[in-house]
C-alpha cells in the first residue's frame, strides 16, 4: 500500500516539478483516495503552490507549508526549492508507515527540536547562516553534549578534556 500511494505522489511530484512549480503544500489531507480498490490517489489543492522564481517572495517570512510537514531549510529559514515538497512526501511516507504523524508541533522552534531528535544536527554549512541555528543547534554545543554524553565511561571525557573543548573556545581561564 504504501509503496502504491508514495509512487503516485511522485509520479504527480515529478510532473509538477518538471513545470517549475512548488506544490508546498503537500500533507495528509491534501492528498485524496479516488479509487479504494486500487488505491488511487491524487495531490490536490494547488492553493500555495508556487513558481520557482517566484520563491524569493517568501524569503521575508518563510511562511509556506504546514508546520506538521515543513522542511528544515524553510523551519530555518534558509533558501529553499522544490526540495521541500520531497520532504513533505517523506514525513507522509512515515506517517503511512507508523499509523501516525512524525512531527506534530505547532512552530519553527518545536519542531526544529523534534528533527534533531530524530535526524541529529544539520550540516553547519547549510544552517550556520540561520538566524535560528545559533539558538538550537550549534555544533560545538552538540559535539560537547554527545563527548559528555558518551554510553561508554571510558570514551567520556573527562572535566579538564572538556574544559579544553572548542565549545569553551574564547572564554577566560579559570
Amino acid at each position: 500500500m504504501i509503496r502504491t500511494v508514495i509512487r503516485q505522489l511522485l509520479v504527480s511530484l515529478a510532473h509538477i516539478h518538471g513545470s517549475s512549480l512548488i506544490h508546498a503544500d503537500i500533507k495528509t489531507t491534501n492528498i485524496i483516495c479516488v479509487d479504494d480498490k486500487s488505491l488511487r490517489v491524487k495531490l490536490i489543492d494547488f492553493g500555495n503552490a508556487v513558481s520557482d522564481g517566484d520563491v524569493v517572495e517568501y524569503y521575508s517570512t518563510f511562511e509556506i507549508q504546514t508546520v506538521w510537514f515543513r522542511a528544515p531549510e524553510v523551519a530555518y529559514q534558509r533558501p529553499f526549492g522544490r526540495a521541500i515538497d520531497m520532504w513533505s512526501i517523506g514525513c507522509i511516507m512515515c506517517e503511512l508507515w507508523l499509523g501516525r504523524s512524525l512531527f506534530t508541533d505547532m512552530d519553527n522552534h518545536n519542531l526544529i527540536h523534534s528533527i534533531l531528535k530524530l535526524r541529529g544536527p544539520p550540516p553547519a554549512q547549510l544552517y550556520s547562516a540561520s538566524p535560528i541555528y545559533a539558538e538550537v543547534a550549534h555544533d560545538d554545543f552538540v559535539s560537547l553534549a554527545d563527548a559528555l554524553l558518551e554510553y561508554d565511561p571510558e570514551d567520556r571525557l573527562t572535566a579538564t578534556e572538556a574544559l579544553d573543548h572548542s565549545f569553551f573556545r574564547g572564554m577566560y581561564a579559570l
